[in-house]
């Protein structure tokens, strides 16, 4: 979905206390002779995560349709409410009324452009579709797009479907604020943020990161997008 911007901070409280803990443990890190948060070298160390949803224009049903959301060519792709656009324009994927799943494309002359995808969540780099609990986005420059990673705090963690989390993620996805020790947890339709708070995984908080498979040239990072247009 190629996130435009980080959203989802999570409540009040549960950033306030991620920042707390992110805080404590450059502290500690600094006091041990480490530089803090995410101090290891190449992908293996600490990150502060954060989460990230496919928005569900059913959620503004009712609301007037005032809104264009153009592609690249100004084709009208859909009118949407202006809160559905506000949401859309900060988590960068969303279902639209008719059942299209529409996703951020890129920018023209500074302005949000948007197409829609085959991706049942939407699409993250390349023609990669976004998996709920299993996509992150990354700061390639830290993580490498399209390798496969280990979050032992996310192991064990009891999904919407009932499953339990393996703890394995997919670096995937990107986004503007998603730089340096910073990553962003896809958690599918609807903000799912409640997944993680009641796994003890607060907003800003500091999660382990362990590279388990690179990325091969066969990846969807490298794979031209499919649209549905």
């Amino acid at each position: 979905m190629l996130r435009m911007i980080k959203s989802n901070p999570g409540h009040s409280l549960a950033v306030l206390l991620g920042l707390l803990l992110a805080f404590l443990g450059a502290v500690a890190g600094t006091a041990s002779g480490a530089s803090g948060v995410a101090a290891t070298s190449g992908v293996n160390g600490r990150y502060r995560n954060t989460y990230y949803y496919s928005v569900q224009e059913s959620d503004f049903k009712g609301q007037p349709q005032t809104e264009e959301m153009r592609d690249m060519n100004e084709k009208v792709v859909a009118r949407v409410s202006k809160g559905f656009m506000k949401e859309i324009s900060i988590e960068g994927s969303g279902r639209l009324l008719d059942g299209r799943i529409i996703n951020f494309q890129g920018r023209k002359e500074g302005v949000a452009r948007w197409t829609t995808t085959r991706h049942e969540f939407g699409r993250g780099v390349g023609d990669c579709p976004l998996i709920p609990f299993h996509t992150i986005a990354v700061d390639p420059e830290r993580i490498p797009l399209g390798s496969v990673v280990y979050i032992p705090g996310t192991e064990g963690m009891r999904l919407p479907d009932g499953s339990i989390h393996d703890g394995v993620w997919r670096a995937e996805d990107i986004g503007s604020a998603i730089l340096k020790d910073r990553m962003d947890l896809f958690v599918g339709d609807g903000d799912q943020g409640r997944i993680l708070e009641a796994y003890g995984i607060t907003s800003l908080m500091p999660l382990t990161v362990k590279l388990i498979e690179e990325t091969t040239s066969a990846s969807c990072v490298n794979q031209p997008p499919s649209l549905t247009d």
